[in-house]
């Protein structure tokens, strides 16, 4: 059984004007094969990411979308082009800075374990208050929400009744 949750107050949306929204993370970038933390560092995508958006392409072949936004980061870019150019009508990439992954700050380019040696606090607050704990000179949970959640909101209102 499926249950779909709604904030309180929430109106199911007309179905002729809702706008359907398919979201896709990059392919694999080098650093998330070296295991490091990227964030918003321009990383990008690795041999084996380009062949999973390639895979997806395949999949995606002919597939009708009105629109396809991306992140400006260059693996979320790549990626976007490398299915956008297969969907049918290939509808052109737009970038929008508001679909960048959480800015991570100072954790940018560490592995797990540079993490835990130094920002040992960060962790501690990160598992008491994973929504609202910053990322040490980065965002938080919420913060991504709340850019993220703007930049869905723009591109509904420009895309209503459209995939």
């Amino acid at each position: 059984m499926t249950r779909r949750l709604a904030p309180t107050g929430f109106a199911a949306p007309d179905r002729a004007t809702a706008t359907e929204f398919w979201v896709v993370r990059h392919g694999e970038s080098t650093w998330n094969a070296d295991g490091r933390y990227q964030g918003q560092t321009d990383v990008p995508l690795s041999p084996i990411g380009v062949l999973q958006a390639s895979s997806l392409a395949e999949r995606l072949t002919a597939q009708p979308f009105d629109a396809v936004y991306t992140s400006d980061l260059n693996r979320a870019a790549q990626t976007a082009r490398i299915v956008a150019e297969r969907l049918h009508g290939a509808p052109p990439v737009q970038t929008d800075v508001g679909l960048r992954e959480i800015d991570v700050g100072e954790l940018a380019g560490l592995t797990i374990h540079e993490i835990r040696a130094r920002f040992p606090e960060y962790l501690q607050a990160l598992s008491a208050e994973p929504w609202s704990t910053r990322r040490p000179g980065g965002e938080s949970m919420e913060d991504l929400y709340a850019r993220s959640g703007e930049a869905f909101t723009q591109i509904q209102a420009r895309h209503p009744g459209q995939r």
